[in-house]
């Protein structure tokens, strides 16, 4: 059954009706994630490894790189891939401010049928 349709109960993030800027809240009150950072310098010709929380550790010495781990994953909402980009900007904001948008989304241009995007902007 679930091959060939949905499920009777679609839990997709962007099921039919879903709002997707509402999707994309984070709550103000919601968890952040939490980094250790541990950063390596040389110091007096040894290699000296500090690990903070993110500040950037006062050391006498030269800095060599940083690693940054993931201690606590903090809160992601259910919409959190959404992008419309056109020459490297994310318009998705914008566009979803649009009073009236219809969107027509091709896989591949250059295999589309221009007669039906015609119709579509009749009806639109």
């Amino acid at each position: 059954m679930c091959l060939n349709h949905l499920p009777a109960i679609d839990f997709r993030p962007y099921k039919i009706g879903a709002n997707i800027e509402e999707g994309m809240i984070v709550p103000e009150d919601a968890q952040k994630a939490v980094f250790d950072y541990a950063w390596k310098f040389k110091v007096n010709g040894e290699e000296k490894v500090i690990v903070t929380r993110g500040d950037y550790p006062t050391v006498d010495g030269e800095f060599l790189d940083v690693e940054t781990t993931e201690i606590e994953s903090g809160y992601e909402p259910p919409i959190h891939d959404f992008t419309i980009e056109k020459d490297g900007v994310d318009r998705a904001a914008e566009l979803l401010q649009e009073p009236k948008l219809v969107m027509v989304v091709a896989y591949d241009l250059s295999k589309s049928n221009y007669k039906a995007f015609e119709e579509i902007k009749k009806n639109y």
